[in-house]
C-alpha cells in the first residue's frame, strides 16, 4: 500500500472541509481490588475498592487545574451492582488521556497513573493497570493535503480549512506507517447535536449529510488517482512523509 486516504462527518459551515490535527490518545483500565465487610457491624475489616475509585476521580480532577489547554483527561467508573450493606470490594475505572504528541501524552499518563496509585494507597486496596493500544497523533500529509483541497474545490466549491481537534482516532496510528490524509466534512446539524450524539446520528442520514460525502470522497479519489498515475506527485508524498518521521 502507497498511501492511505478517508474522511469523517464533523458540524460545521455548508460545504466545508477541514484539513485537521488529532490527538494521541491512550486508554487506561484503573481495577481496585479491595475487602468485603459488613458495613454496619465491622466496616474496619474492609478496604474500600469504591471509595479508591472516587479518590482517583476527586484526584484526576484537581490535576485538570494544572495541565496545558490542550491536553484532555476523561474517565468513567464502570456500572456494578452493589448491595450497600456490604464493603465494595472491587471497582473498575476506563480513562481517555489525550496530549498533542505522543511524548506529552507519556508524560501525562505518567501522572495520571500516579493519581490511582495514590487512591489505592490511601484505602489500602490493591491496584492494577491496564494500558491498551496507544492512539498517535494524526499527521496529515501536506502534499496529499494539497491536491485534495485543489479537487475539492475546483469541483464543487467547497472551502478547506485548519483547525485543532480534540478528538483521537487510530488512523494516526496509520499516518506513522503511510502518507496519510483524514479530512473531515460539514455535514447540517442541530445545534449542540455534534458527534458522538443521538442528534449527529440523525443528521447523518440525511440527504444533505450524503451529498457532502459524496463530495469529499469524490475529491479523495482523484486524490488518490494522482497517486497511482503521477510518479512524481507520489515521490513528493513520499518525501514529505519520510521527512516526518
Amino acid at each position: 500500500m502507497d498511501a492511505c486516504l478517508m474522511c469523517h462527518p464533523s458540524p460545521g459551515p455548508e460545504l466545508s472541509s477541514f484539513v485537521v490535527s488529532s490527538l494521541a490518545m491512550q486508554s487506561i483500565d484503573a481495577e481496585f481490588f479491595g475487602q468485603s465487610a459488613h458495613a454496619g457491624n465491622a466496616p474496619w475489616e474492609g478496604a474500600n475498592a469504591l471509595d479508591a475509585a472516587f479518590l482517583s476521580y476527586s484526584s484526576v480532577s484537581v490535576l485538570r487545574q494544572q495541565i496545558k489547554p490542550d491536553h484532555r483527561i476523561n474517565g468513567v467508573i464502570n456500572g456494578s451492582e452493589r448491595a450497600v450493606n456490604v464493603i465494595p470490594d472491587y471497582a473498575k475505572m476506563r480513562w481517555y488521556v489525550r496530549a498533542p504528541t505522543r511524548d506529552q501524552l507519556t508524560q501525562l499518563t505518567e501522572r495520571v497513573s500516579a493519581c490511582f496509585e495514590g487512591a489505592a494507597l490511601a484505602t489500602s486496596c490493591r491496584l492494577k493497570i491496564t494500558k491498551n493500544t496507544p492512539y498517535y497523533e494524526l499527521r496529515q500529509n501536506s502534499i496529499l493535503a494539497s491536491a485534495f483541497s485543489h479537487a475539492i474545490c475546483q469541483e464543487s466549491g467547497v472551502n478547506v480549512g485548519q483547525y485543532p481537534s480534540g478528538a483521537s482516532t487510530d488512523f494516526g496510528n496509520v499516518s506513522y506507517v503511510l502518507p496519510s490524509l483524514h479530512p473531515a466534512f460539514a455535514i447540517p446539524t442541530r445545534p449542540n447535536g455534534g458527534n458522538h450524539s443521538p442528534a449527529f446520528a440523525d443528521s447523518a442520514r440525511t440527504t444533505e449529510a450524503h451529498k457532502a460525502c459524496m463530495i469529499t470522497t469524490k475529491a479523495l479519489a482523484c486524490t488518490g488517482f494522482l497517486v497511482l498515475q503521477d510518479k512524481e506527485f507520489f515521490m513528493r508524498v513520499r518525501e514529505v512523509f519520510e521527512a516526518s518521521i
